[in-house]
């Protein structure tokens, strides 16, 4: 049985390290997801695949946690493999990618100067190429297929992923939702004595190992 940490987009295995440091967990797995990605191949389809077949090596039942698209992953593994899941915390996620925001990330992503993608693992490009592949996501219709206890939260800042939250929620049938009171969307690097704390808990009564 192993708990798997999932970061979101622009973030590295380190964004979960502050976290991890306060939630006594074992063991833990943090795959790279920039490390899945390789330019002329960077679609959400060939990212989803690889961490099929990384979270498929590792012993089950697993534990998944993810924030925004971390939290997508998991989602779409636990509709397809719910009988391998444990549990499953969802922060900041989506299950159906609302088109308009997400054009609208795309355009400032293709204006921005190159500088600013100086200091990341991937490239404009490569990064533009996977927020593209995403647009046609909808995992509406397999929500009622996740059975283990689930954790849906978002920080009372973000704003734009709470209607989702909210209906994810709704549409599991283990689901319960859990607010990030003061906390924006990457709660796992803004407030990870929050986020710890929320864990111990859940861990702790809904999916205790």
């Amino acid at each position: 049985m192993t708990y798997v940490f999932v970061h979101g987009l622009g973030q590295s295995v380190n964004s979960w390290q502050e976290t991890l440091d306060l939630v006594p967990l074992a063991p833990v797995a943090v795959p790279n997801l920039d490390a899945f990605l390789e330019p002329g191949a960077a679609t959400y389809g060939e990212l989803y695949q690889k961490f099929v077949a990384y979270c498929n090596q590792m012993e089950e039942p697993l534990h998944l946690c993810g924030l925004s698209l971390g939290g997508i992953l998991a989602l779409n593994y636990a509709t397809q493999f719910p009988e391998k899941v444990a549990s499953l915390v969802l922060m900041g996620a989506q299950y159906k990618m609302p088109k308009k925001l997400l054009k609208v990330q795309n355009f400032v992503l293709r204006y921005a100067p190159m500088k600013v993608f100086d200091m990341g693992a991937l490239d404009k490009h490569t990064m533009l190429e996977l927020t593209t592949s995403m647009m046609d996501i909808d995992l509406s219709a397999d929500l009622d297929k996740i059975t283990c206890p689930t954790l849906v939260a978002c920080g009372s800042k973000d704003v734009p992923n709470k209607s989702a939250a909210l209906e994810m929620t709704a549409a599991i049938p283990e689901a319960v939702y859990y607010q990030l009171e003061g906390v924006g969307h990457e709660g796992n690097t803004e407030a990870p004595e929050k986020v710890a704390a929320m864990l111990k808990h859940f861990y702790q009564t809904a999916a205790p190992a």
